[in-house]
């Protein structure tokens, strides 16, 4: 049952509240405050509802008293109903995700094909009901056909930018790394080189292994 009247603040803020699922929803105003009551199915929702409250009542203190659904007394329960909820967002994470649950806490590790795919995950464990809170450590698969293809650009784009002959410069991508090896003119050249690298958008860090040549003997 809701509480309000027609026009109210509480009535505006319960019909914003409505697509959120929360059972028993109360809504009402006391003492210049909107006071929220009910069940919410996870900690989502609940943080969802404070937001949609303020908006439809901008100008008023909310007072979220939404309850949480209660975390299965079994841990391993709580994991599985997560992991159904995962596989449904993203068919096939299960067989490079690890699903952890303790007291209303998840922890999810393994990777993820994209950043996407990280977040479905993450976000289908957030409103899982009895999930107090997530800790994600899945990490995005870096394949190495993928770095291969980063460590052809970046080779192509030097030869160009820096007039550098073709194999005088090995370029090797690696996750975010670059590691440079080969044989250059001079410092000021290697030095330029690597500044290049630094700027792809793919480029954590460089490890500059260039070597200069040293200068040709002048016969006499």
């Amino acid at each position: 049952m809701q509480a309000f009247s027609i026009g109210s603040p509480a009535e505006q803020a319960a019909s914003a509240l409505g697509p959120a699922q929360i059972a028993n929803l109360h809504v009402e105003v006391v003492d210049g405050r909107l006071i929220l009551r009910g069940l919410a199915g996870c900690y989502k929702t609940k943080q969802q509802a404070t937001e949609l409250a303020s908006a439809a009542a901008p100008g008023m203190a909310v007072v979220n008293e939404l309850r949480i659904a209660q975390a299965p007394a079994d841990d391993g329960e709580l994991a599985r109903s997560i992991a159904a909820a995962i596989e449904r967002a993203v068919p096939g994470a299960l067989e490079r995700i690890e699903v952890r649950a303790s007291g209303g806490v998840v922890e999810i590790r393994g990777t993820a094909r994209n950043d996407d795919e990280r977040c479905r995950i993450e976000s289908a464990a957030w409103h899982t009901n009895g999930v107090m809170g997530v800790e994600c450590h899945v990490g995005v698969a870096s394949t190495a056909a993928h770095d291969e293809e980063v460590s052809d650009a970046l080779s192509d784009y030097v030869r160009r930018a820096a007039n550098v002959p073709h194999g005088a410069v090995r370029i090797k991508y690696q996750s975010g790394i670059v590691r440079l090896e080969g044989t250059v003119g001079s410092a000021t050249r290697a030095q330029a080189i690597e500044d290049l690298i630094r700027w792809h958008e793919r480029v954590i860090d460089v490890i500059n292994h260039l070597r200069v040549a040293a200068p040709a003997e002048v016969s006499h």
